[in-house]
């Protein structure tokens, strides 16, 4: 019996609602094959303008998502807007805030392909957030890709913002 492809249903969460899912579910995949734990921020408690923290031994990091279906990695960057009140909100916190953005096509239906292997048709790219920047924007380079190894080099943060010991 040949199955035909038919458009998903709605069965609920706007566009924008399922890209923050897809998002965080990213977060958790990646950090869940790397072996970290993960804390989700409550949509009602979203105060510091985080999504998640990763726990490690030594600190947490904190993290914020964001998924698109506009943005393309065309060239060696991307250049991310920045609301003022995350920036004001990120600058206070003396520990380390990253972004994370996620890109998925255009149509929902495309995001993943079920078959023999699930396949996400998706790539995510890291940012740290520079408290001392005036900028309006935070630029997310190709090489920033974001996996496994991502969480050792946030790991390694902690050797630049609190001293050599606290990552070791």
């Amino acid at each position: 019996m040949t199955v035909l492809a038919i458009p998903h249903p709605d069965y609920g969460l706007s566009l924008n609602g399922a890209k923050s899912r897809y998002s965080l579910s990213y977060l958790y995949a990646v950090c869940s094959q790397a072996g970290c734990t993960v804390l989700e921020t409550p949509q009602d408690s979203d105060v510091h303008a985080v999504d998640a923290t990763v726990q490690f031994a030594e600190a947490d990091v904190r993290v914020q998502m964001k998924c698109s279906s506009t943005y393309r990695m065309t060239g060696s960057h991307i250049r991310f807007p920045l609301q003022p009140d995350w920036i004001d909100k990120w600058k206070k916190h003396q520990g380390a805030t990253f972004v994370v953005l996620v890109l998925v096509p255009k149509d929902k239906a495309d995001w993943v392909e079920y078959g023999a292997d699930t396949l996400h048709r998706t790539q995510a790219y890291w940012a740290k957030f520079d408290r001392t920047s005036t900028e309006k924007s935070i630029v997310i380079p190709r090489t920033n890709r974001f996996g496994v190894s991502t969480l050792a080099e946030w790991h390694a943060e902690f050797a630049n913002d609190f001293g050599e010991e606290a990552a070791s």
